[in-house]
């Protein structure tokens, strides 16, 4: 059976830095493909 208590999960994430102006344009266009994107607003959040 399941064991009861939490579960604790640890992320790294690792993004390419913005260091070139190749690399900022492919940030940019990142943006400009996903203007409406908002992590917040589509992340369930804590508790859920």
């Amino acid at each position: 059976g399941a064991t009861p208590g939490d579960l604790y999960l640890e992320l790294d994430i690792a993004l390419p830095p913005a260091d070139t102006d190749d690399a900022r344009a492919a940030w940019a266009a990142l943006g400009k493909a996903f203007p409406h994107f908002n992590p917040r607003q589509t992340s369930a959040g804590p508790g859920a």
